[in-house]
């Protein structure tokens, strides 16, 4: 009999043991949960600084290369540039549109209609207005489409 009441003793033990594990392991996945929701909201943030981040790069380059400036505004203004200082401001100009693709793409994802338009507005706003910026846009738009931003394109040419 003494060994009957052990048994149940030890199979009471062992299932509380059981309980115990399960409600730790319940625990154990909220946290990873709430983890996992806090990382997603910083990549989010992460992903919607980029644009911000590039930005501020090339305000840096322009300010640090008094060249890279001249290249940038006689560009801009559609003034006859070299063949390198046309690369130099092709690639300039290129890296802007990516980052207003990125904005794009941002505001589609997170569904903020306004912000979109609000984007292409500058990107036209700043072809209409620079026509060495435009002649750089028809150059490379087509990189864009190749990258399957067909939307950016045509929200770009036609507006939203």
């Amino acid at each position: 009999m003494d060994l009957d009441k052990l048994n149940k003793w030890l199979v009471l033990f062992a299932n509380l043991g059981v309980m115990v594990g399960v409600v730790f392991l319940a625990i154990e996945i909220s946290q990873n949960q709430m983890s996992l929701e806090h990382a997603n909201e910083i990549s989010r943030f992460e992903a919607r600084m980029e644009p911000v981040d590039t930005f501020n790069e090339l305000s840096g380059l322009l300010i640090q290369d008094e060249e890279l400036t001249r290249i940038w505004l006689d560009g801009r203004a559609g003034k006859e540039l070299s063949e390198v200082e046309q690369a130099r401001f092709d690639r300039l100009c290129t890296r802007i549109f990516w980052t207003h693709l990125k904005v794009h793409e941002w505001t589609i994802v997170s569904g903020d209609t306004n912000g979109n338009a609000g984007n292409l507005e500058i990107v036209r706003a700043s072809l209409a207005q620079n026509p060495g910026t435009m002649g750089c846009w028809n150059r490379v738009k087509n990189s864009f489409r190749l990258y399957g931003a067909d939307s950016f394109v045509d929200g770009v040419d036609n507006g939203p």
